[in-house]
Formats: structure tokens, C-alpha cells, sequence
């Protein structure tokens, strides 16, 4: 009785062969995978802060344009900004902590917990108002008034990788020409 070979299976090379090419597309399906799945994240966190900012800049440049100065806002930079609305309230913007914050009223009467935070819990919001006063031509008593708002908004995200700053910008000239 003879032993007859049969040649229809895989070899051991064959098969170490078929192996590491599979392993190979694997890992570059699982990697392909991994990067879209941190782009997604990555255009959620910075969709999520673009609509922040677009929120605080419509927010204030809304009640800004349409207001007075209050007497008291020097020309310059500043952390904070007094004026009285088309609604003859006083409402004060302040920059604190990480956060843009409103209050109905003059800044140095608002207690603490009357400040409401303009932006959300996962942005941080810094920056500054700086109010620049012209005068019109011909009237040299009356301030033509205009108000920059400078904001940096960076996501707080724990991942570096994750982590976006949008840097805004939009001045407003004040409607109304009356000084307070």
C-alpha cells in the first residue's frame, strides 16, 4: 500500500503570507477609521465653538449698536462695557474667568450672581471691548461713537489634537449720538 500525496492544501509560507496581508489591510482599515473618527470630532468641537461665537457676537452687537455709552466709558480698551440699550436699561458686558458675561445694570452695582454667561461651559471666551469716540464734523460736542469687540474663543476640550481657538472680531458704530 502506497501513500499518495495530495498537493491541495496550503503551505506553512502560504499561509504566514496570507496572514500578514490581512493583517496589514486590517491595520490600515482600523487607521483609515481612527482618522475620520477624530475629524469628526475635531469639526464637531469646532462647529460647537463657531456657534458660540456666532451666538455671544449677535448677541451683543445686537443690544451694542442699537445703545447709548454710559457716561462713564472712557476711550480705549477695556474688560468691560456700560451702555444703555434702545430699551432705556442699563446693561453691562464684562469679560471674567474665562467667560462673557450680561447683567441688567451699571457694572459696579451687578452682584455676582447677577452676571449670566454668554458663552457655554466647553468654550473659554476671552477678550476686551475698546470704544473709540470721534467727533462729528461740525458738532464738536457730540461723540460719534463706535465699539470693537475682540474675542478668542478656545474649546476646552482635554486632547490637545481636539483643541480649537477662533480669534473674532467686529466693530459696531453706535446709532444713536446722544451721550448719557
Amino acid at each position: 500500500m502506497e501513500l499518495e500525496i495530495k498537493n491541495r492544501g496550503f503551505t506553512l509560507i502560504e499561509t504566514i503570507v496570507t496572514l500578514a496581508v490581512f493583517s496589514a489591510l486590517v491595520l490600515a482599515i482600523t487607521g483609515i477609521a481612527m482618522s475620520v473618527v477624530k475629524g469628526q470630532r475635531r469639526a464637531f468641537v469646532l462647529q460647537n465653538t463657531q456657534e458660540t461665537g456666532r451666538h455671544v457676537l449677535e448677541t451683543t452687537s445686537r443690544e451694542i449698536r442699537m445703545g447709548v455709552l454710559n457716561t462713564g466709558m472712557d476711550a480705549g480698551h477695556s474688560s468691560f462695557l456700560d451702555i444703555r440699550n434702545a430699551y432705556e436699561i442699563d446693561v453691562s458686558y464684562r469679560f471674567n474667568e474665562g467667560k462673557i458675561q450680561r447683567c441688567l445694570g451699571f457694572h459696579l452695582s451687578c452682584g455676582d450672581e447677577e452676571w449670566q454667561d454668554l458663552n457655554t461651559e466647553n468654550v473659554n471666551a476671552q477678550g476686551y471691548f475698546y470704544v473709540r469716540k470721534n467727533y462729528a464734523v461740525g458738532s464738536p460736542s457730540t461723540p460719534v461713537s463706535s465699539v470693537t469687540l475682540v474675542l478668542r474663543l478656545v474649546s476646552n476640550e482635554s486632547k490637545i489634537e481636539q483643541q480649537v481657538e477662533i480669534n473674532l472680531q467686529n466693530t459696531l458704530a453706535l446709532r444713536s449720538y446722544e451721550v448719557l
